[in-house]
């Protein structure tokens, strides 16, 4: 794993903590071959970000998707990126609303 990371590379003792933390969280398994271990995924990605998401609504926005959307209009956000979030928003209202 660290081979494969980008310079600057972390110290082995560093990788493999977080390693450890991930397994003891369950986010990542692993099956051991010898001394070589092997890691494999146990939450979808998708799922560890609407939990993340979920936990940030719940602590900075007080649970308000209102106010998480009005977070973006106090940003730097282009036009053009407010206007892809609205045609994304107009898609799912769309969706709900047939």
């Amino acid at each position: 794993i660290v081979d494969a990371l980008p310079e600057p590379k972390p110290a082995y003792p560093t990788v493999s903590t977080v390693l450890r933390v991930m397994v003891k969280k369950k986010f990542i398994g692993y099956n051991t071959y010898g001394k070589v271990h092997e890691y494999y995924p146990l939450i979808k990605k998708e799922d560890y970000f609407k939990a993340k998401l979920k936990g940030m609504l719940t602590s900075f926005f007080e649970n308000s998707w209102q106010g998480f959307a009005t977070f973006f209009s106090n940003t730097d956000m282009s036009v053009e990126e407010l206007e892809a979030i609205k045609a994304e928003i107009d898609k799912e209202i769309k969706k709900q609303n047939p």
